[in-house]
C-alpha cells in the first residue's frame, strides 16, 4: 500500500489576475470566479486542450476560496492515479471547493470511475462546488461507467478555446512582466518558433530566463535567449 501524499497546494502565481483572458474565454473565467460564493451544490466540468489554461484556472478557483477563508483542495489526478482512489477521495465532500485536474488520466480505470461517481453523489448531499477538468467534454470522454458520464453531462460544461500563437506570445510577454521582466516581442516570437508551443514548457523556460538573467545581470535580449537555448545565429 502506497503512502498517501500530503495535501497538494496550488501554485501561488496561478491566480485569476495572472490569467490572460482571451475574448472567447471571458465568460468561462467569470463563471469560475463566482463558484466559491455559492452555498448550494454545483458541478462544473472544464475542458480544453493541453496549454489552454485549465490547470491554471482550477488552481485559481482553489486560491480564491482559500483566500476567502473557505476549505478547498486541488488534486492533479495525472500525478495521483497510482494511489488507491477510495482513500485519496475519502472525506473530500466536506471541503467547500474540490478541484480535480486531469480527470482523463483515470478514465477507463474502474475503481477510479466508481469512486469519482461516489464523490459526486456525496458532494451533492453536502453542497459546495466540485470542479473537474480534462481535455474532452463528458460526451467525448473515455469514461466507461455510464452513470459517471451521465452525472458529468448534467453539470455545467465549460470549454476553453486554444490560444493562437500570437496569444501565446502575448501571454509569454505578460507573464514575464508580472515577474518584473521586460520581454521584447521578437524574443517571444523567437521562443515560440524554437521551443514549441506547449504553455507548460514556455512557462518553464520563463523560469529559466528569470533565474539566469538575474544571475548573469543581463537583460532579456535575443543574444541572451539564443545563448540560453544554445541556438546558433543564422
Amino acid at each position: 500500500m502506497q503512502q498517501l501524499p500530503l495535501a497538494i497546494s496550488p501554485r501561488e502565481d496561478a491566480t485569476f489576475a495572472s490569467f490572460m483572458r482571451l475574448p472567447v474565454n471571458v465568460a468561462v473565467v467569470e463563471a469560475l470566479q463566482g463558484l466559491h460564493e455559492r452555498d448550494d451544490y454545483s458541478l462544473t466540468v472544464l475542458h480544453g486542450h493541453v496549454g489552454s489554461g485549465r490547470s491554471h484556472l482550477l488552481q485559481a478557483v482553489c486560491l480564491q476560496a482559500l483566500e476567502s477563508g473557505q476549505d478547498a483542495v486541488f488534486l492533479p489526478l495525472a500525478e495521483l492515479r497510482t494511489y488507491p482512489p477510495a482513500e485519496l477521495l475519502a472525506g473530500l465532500e466536506a471541503q467547500r471547493v474540490v478541484c480535480l485536474d486531469d480527470v482523463d488520466a483515470v478514465a477507463g480505470l474502474r475503481a477510479w470511475e466508481e469512486q469519482l461517481f461516489n464523490l459526486i453523489n456525496r458532494k451533492m448531499a453536502c453542497g459546495g462546488a466540485l470542479i473537474v477538468a480534462g481535455s474532452r467534454p463528458p460526451s467525448a470522454s473515455a469514461f466507461t461507467l455510464p452513470d459517471l458520464v451521465s452525472r458529468l453531462q448534467h453539470g455545467l460544461v465549460l470549454a476553453l478555446a486554444e490560444p493562437s500563437d500570437e496569444d501565446k506570445a502575448r501571454l509569454f510577454i505578460w507573464r514575464g512582466y508580472l515577474r518584473g521582466m521586460q520581454v521584447p516581442v521578437p524574443v517571444a516570437r523567437f521562443v515560440l518558433s524554437h521551443c514549441g508551443r506547449d504553455l507548460h514548457q514556455l512557462m518553464s523556460l520563463l523560469d529559466r530566463m528569470d533565474v539566469q538573467s538575474l544571475k548573469q545581470q543581463r537583460r532579456i535580449t535575443l543574444p541572451f535567449v539564443r545563448e540560453l537555448l544554445q541556438v546558433e545565429p543564422r
